[in-house]
């Protein structure tokens, strides 16, 4: 009794686990491969393997993971209007500086600048602080008002 080894019929390891993916991939999604080659002739492309290779490791992907319940998102949520979200990225900005300025990391600061002053864009710097507290003043002074 004589059994056939894949070396005996003139396969390689790499076109068996090709042809592995693509019935795994017609598993998933039953006549994809014919879709994907028709899909490309009636665009005028050629039909290649790469192009084939593509699509069916992307619906074996497909196929591995778990499916998704259709419906994550809240359906109370309400996307914020521009100017709600402009004001949320203020706020946020602040409350992440505000949490990061402790006495220890702005005495390391201070050191850093010190440090910086012969550095040749050190000027830009300065520039962008002042600049940066200008807006602070302004948006204090609107919260003051109100």
């Amino acid at each position: 009794t004589f059994q056939a080894t894949t070396s005996d019929l003139g396969l390689r390891r790499d076109q068996i686990h090709e042809a592995r993916q693509i019935r795994d991939a017609e598993a998933t999604e039953p006549g994809m491969v014919r879709r994907v080659l028709n899909e490309r002739l009636e665009r005028g492309e050629e039909p290649t393997r790469a192009a084939l290779r593509k699509m069916v490791i992307d619906a074996a992907r497909r196929g591995m993971r778990p499916q998704r319940p259709t419906g994550r998102r809240n359906p109370l949520h309400v996307p914020p209007t521009p100017e709600r979200a402009a004001w949320q990225h203020v706020t946020g900005t602040f409350r992440a500086f505000a949490e990061w300025a402790s006495d220890d990391n702005l005495a390391l600061a201070r050191q850093g600048m010190r440090e910086a002053r012969d550095d040749p864009f050190h000027h830009l710097d300065a520039r962008a602080i002042a600049r940066g507290a200008e807006v602070f003043t302004k948006i204090k002074e609107w919260l003051d008002a109100e």
